[in-house]
C-alpha cells in the first residue's frame, strides 16, 4: 500500500468526481468501474440546471444536447399544470459524454481508470481496508463507494424503485417540454417522463412501487407512434440521505449515499457535490494526517442539502397516501391559483421546497393535504 492511497468503486459521475479531487491533490487513486465503458449504460434522464458549471468541466456546451422550455405536469384524469421554465436554464445532457469529460480530467490529474473491474470482496483492517475485484486486489486507505443503487440496495431497499426508461423518436415529441405524468395506478409513488433530447427524440421512462417498468412504457407508447432505439432496466433512489456517509473507511457518494432528490431522484447535481466534498475532504485528512477532517465531508453536505432533503423526504411520504382522484382535486385547486406563475419566475429546478411550500398556500391546498397527512404537513413547515 502506497502512503496514501484510495479506491473508487464506480465510474459515474460522484465517483470520478472524488477522483478527480483526490489525484489533483496528489493521491494516488484508482477508479473501478463494473461495465465496460465510462458513461454505459446511460441509464438517467440528464436534466440539470446551470449549476452543473459547479462541477468545473472543460467544456460544458459538450455535454449538453438539448434546452428545455417548457413542463408539463399531468394528473392522473388529464388535467394539466404547465410551466414556463425557459429562464431556469434547464438542460438535457449526454451522460456519457459527462461521465468521459469528468474522467479524462480525472486520469489527466493522475487517477488511473479501469473498467470492467467490478469490486467484489471488502476486508476491514484498523490501518487500511483490503479491496477485491474481479482481477485484482487493493489495499488503500479509504474506499469511495460510487456504486450506485446497488450499493444503496444493501442499506435501504426501500428507498429503491424498479424503472425502465426507453430512448424514442415521434413525431409527437416536443423537444422544448418535459412531460411528467402522475398515476398512482400505473405508477405507485413515482410518475412516467418524458425528456426531449432535441431532433424528435427523447427519454421515457417510468418508476414507481413494485411495477415493471417496461410495462408501462410500453402502455404509453401503444397510443403514440414512435420508434423504440434503446431499451434499459434501471431504478431510481428515492431514499434521501443515508446516514451516516462514512463507516469503517468506506466514504458513500452519489446514489450509494441517497443523494437523489426523493421527490424525483434527480441527483447528478447533488451527487456530484457530494464527489467533489467527499474526494476534497479525504484528501485533506490524508495529507494533514487529521482523520478528523474526514467527518466535515458529510456535514458540508448535509449544510447544504440536508434540510432541503428532509423536507422533500416528507413531501414524498404525503405523495404517496394519495389516490389518483386526491391528485385530480389537488390539481383543480392549483389550476389558476397562481402557481403556474410562481414556479416559472420563482422556482428552483434545484430546490423544490419553496415551490411545494407556495402550492400547500394555496386556497384550499393546505387543508386538502393537511386531512391526508397531517404528522409530514407539521415536519415539513417546521423546516422552513
Amino acid at each position: 500500500m502506497t502512503p496514501s492511497s484510495v479506491v473508487v468503486a464506480g465510474g459515474s459521475v460522484s465517483g470520478l468526481l472524488a477522483a478527480r479531487e483526490l489525484a489533483s491533490n496528489g493521491i494516488d487513486v484508482t477508479v473501478l468501474e463494473e461495465d465496460e465503458e465510462i458513461g454505459t449504460p446511460e441509464k438517467c434522464g440528464g436534466l440539470v440546471s446551470s449549476r452543473i458549471s459547479e462541477f468545473g468541466l472543460v467544456d460544458v456546451a459538450k455535454v449538453v444536447i438539448n434546452k428545455v422550455k417548457k413542463a408539463i405536469i399531468y394528473s392522473p384524469s388529464g388535467a394539466s399544470l404547465e410551466l414556463d421554465v425557459g429562464r431556469h436554464n434547464i438542460s438535457v445532457l449526454d451522460r456519457r459524454a459527462l461521465d468521459k469529460q469528468i474522467c479524462s480530467q480525472a486520469s489527466k490529474a493522475g487517477a488511473s481508470v479501469i473498467p470492467l473491474e467490478r469490486v467484489v470482496k471488502l476486508e476491514r483492517h484498523p490501518d487500511f481496508i483490503k479491496v477485491g475485484s474481479r482481477t485484482k486486489t487493493f489495499n488503500c486507505d479509504f474506499l469511495v463507494d460510487a456504486r450506485g443503487r446497488t450499493s444503496l440496495a444493501e442499506r435501504d431497499s426501500n428507498g429503491v424503485l424498479p424503472a425502465a426508461q426507453y430512448e424514442v423518436e415521434g413525431p409527437w415529441i416536443d423537444d422544448d417540454t418535459v412531460e411528467v405524468y402522475l398515476n398512482q395506478k400505473e405508477t405507485p409513488g413515482f410518475f412516467t417522463w418524458v425528456i426531449p433530447m432535441g431532433n424528435g427524440s427523447a427519454r421515457i421512462g417510468a418508476a414507481g412501487i413494485g411495477i415493471n417498468g417496461f410495462k408501462v412504457v410500453d402502455k404509453f407508447l401503444s397510443t403514440r407512434r414512435s420508434s423504440i432505439s434503446k431499451k434499459i432496466a434501471s431504478t431510481v433512489v428515492v431514499s434521501g440521505p443515508i446516514t451516516p456517509f462514512i463507516k469503517d473507511r468506506v466514504v458513500a457518494v452519489g446514489d450509494a449515499a441517497g443523494q437523489t432528490k426523493p421527490t424525483t431522484a434527480g441527483g447528478i447535481y447533488t451527487g456530484g457535490i457530494g464527489g467533489m466534498i467527499a474526494g476534497q475532504k479525504i484528501a485533506e485528512s490524508l495529507i494533514g494526517d487529521n482523520p478528523a477532517i474526514l467527518s466535515l465531508y458529510e456535514k458540508d453536505w448535509m449544510a447544504r442539502f440536508g434540510s432541503e432533503f428532509v423536507f422533500l423526504k416528507n413531501a414524498r411520504r404525503i405523495i404517496r397516501l394519495l389516490t389518483d382522484n386526491q391528485i385530480d382535486n389537488i390539481f383543480m385547486s392549483l389550476k389558476g391559483s397562481g402557481i403556474e406563475e410562481f414556479v416559472s419566475e420563482d422556482g428552483d429546478f434545484d430546490f423544490h421546497s419553496k415551490s411545494i411550500l407556495k402550492a400547500l398556500g394555496m386556497k384550499g391546498m393546505g387543508r386538502l393535504v393537511s386531512s391526508i397527512a397531517k404528522k409530514e404537513i407539521k415536519t415539513m413547515l417546521s423546516l422552513t
